[in-house]
């Protein structure tokens, strides 16, 4: 067979273009397939670094929120939200002494606090809040503990008499909690029913518990004791205490022919602060009551004549409660017509408060 020489370079050509396209080829998709390693190195580095970035940030949060309760002192709390990586490992995880520490896969990510710290890492991933809480002398982070308000009871009753204030209750935390309440009052004239006494507490929820208080017709004074709230769970048992006060009025004597006599209210601090108040029989008692100090800062009161000169018994001084108030009673039987002053100071106070004055009926 004879092939012409025009046809054998063609054909010839035609193999050799084929050859060198599988080359091309060939090179083309180990050229690729060194960029897809490389990009996926790259990618999974990149979730390395989110995923390292992400508990981080939940380590660092929690430890500043931990030195931020602590300066502020016994029951400063704050909640933290945190977003907990895919790869937590729950159980290498840890809060104690001064450090708190996420394992991501075979990496430690920590971050250090200024006061003792114990608690939780959450081991659900995703967002998560964290309750961080001081207790004085250490804090604890993303454990379970209680809430309790009002953090203190005053009531103000007369003879034979039943009221009922509430206690709510909130369990701020991750996991249930029960709660159990003791109460101490050892009052004969005044009684105090508590109800519930225990319960259980789901994640953030919430529990009224209602108090009955009655008087009976020898009843008088000022009564006081404590409730005692104490949650316990997995991490920790928390204890609250609140505690309650309540002042009952005696009866006034019968009003016969009776000018009423007014009361202003002013400070030392501020002079040129008065309050005038509703007026009161001069047989009756007049309640002085005020709000907005320190818990149980101590204050000079003074009851002015109205001619100059105090009264009998005063100046005295009173201790403000729990709840920065308190209530005192000047017995107004005789007083001589005119128009009072009563004075509260403290030397370490340097803002006008504002009094009430009223009569007891």
């Amino acid at each position: 067979m004879h092939i012409r020489a025009g046809e054998w370079f063609s054909k010839l050509f035609r193999g050799q273009a084929s050859t060198e396209f599988i080359i091309i080829l060939a090179a083309s998709l180990v050229i690729f397939s060194a960029i897809a390693v490389v990009s996926s190195s790259q990618l999974v580095d990149l979730g390395t670094q989110h995923t390292n970035q992400q508990a981080n940030s939940a380590v660092v949060d929690l430890a500043r929120a931990a030195d931020d309760v602590y300066q502020q002192g016994l029951g400063a709390r704050k909640k933290v939200y945190i977003e907990i990586p895919d790869d937590i490992v729950a159980n290498e995880s840890f809060v104690r002494n001064n450090t708190i520490n996420m394992r991501i896969g075979n990496t430690d990510v920590w971050a250090t606090t200024v006061p003792t710290v114990f608690g939780a890492i959450p081991s659900t991933s995703g967002g998560n809040y964290c309750w961080v809480r001081s207790y004085g002398s250490y804090v604890t982070v993303c454990t379970a503990f209680i809430d309790v308000y009002p953090t203190s009871v005053y009531e103000l009753m007369a003879q034979n008499q039943t009221v009922q204030a509430t206690l709510d209750v909130t369990n701020d935390a991750n996991i249930t909690t029960d709660v159990n309440i003791t109460v101490s009052w050892g009052n004969a004239h005044v009684g105090l029913v508590t109800s519930p006494l225990s319960f259980s507490l789901a994640p953030d929820a919430n529990q009224t518990v209602t108090l009955t208080f009655t008087t009976d017709s020898t009843a008088g004074g000022i009564y006081s004791g404590d409730i005692t709230i104490a949650g316990n769970n997995t991490y920790v048992n928390d204890t609250i205490d609140v505690p309650v006060t309540v002042e009952v009025t005696f009866p006034s004597s019968p009003v016969q022919n009776c000018t009423a006599v007014s009361i202003n209210i002013s400070t030392y601090k501020d002079s040129g602060y008065t309050t005038p108040s509703s007026a009161f029989n001069r047989t009756q008692r007049a309640a002085i009551s005020t709000g907005n100090w320190s818990g149980g800062e101590a204050l000079t009161m003074n009851i002015i004549k109205p001619g100059g000169g105090s009264v009998t018994g005063y100046p005295t001084t009173v201790t403000a409660n729990a709840s920065g108030g308190y209530a005192a009673f000047w017995d107004a039987v005789g007083a001589t017509v005119g128009v009072y002053n009563v004075t509260v100071n403290n030397s370490g106070t340097i803002v006008s408060k504002t009094y009430n004055v009223t009569a007891c009926p």
